[in-house]
């Protein structure tokens, strides 16, 4: 877990007791066509679009099991489905 998403899972929680709800909906874009995308570009968006995601769920999953509820919504764009023009990919 990430000491970021830790620290402000506390700070949430020793404000308001509980989190109820945690939205995921942070994303970036890196478009290169896939055979010119580097290795820092694809580190970038794994990095937010993935590890934010499981790292914001994992600080905030202890606390909803304790209590017996919660919810996580982990939402995202048509582009996390569909390819954009010229072939570039929306990873």
């Amino acid at each position: 877990m990430s000491c970021t998403a830790r620290s402000f899972t506390q700070s949430v929680l020793g404000r308001f007791g509980r989190i109820d709800v945690l939205v995921s909906n942070a994303a970036i874009t890196k478009d290169a066509r896939l055979q010119k995308m580097s290795i820092e570009q694809l580190n970038a968006v794994i990095d937010v679009n993935l590890r934010g995601v499981f790292h914001c769920a994992q600080a905030v999953s202890g606390p909803m099991v304790e209590r017996g509820c919660g919810v996580i919504l982990n939402a995202s764009s048509s582009s996390a489905c569909t390819a954009t023009s010229a072939g570039r990919t929306t990873l």
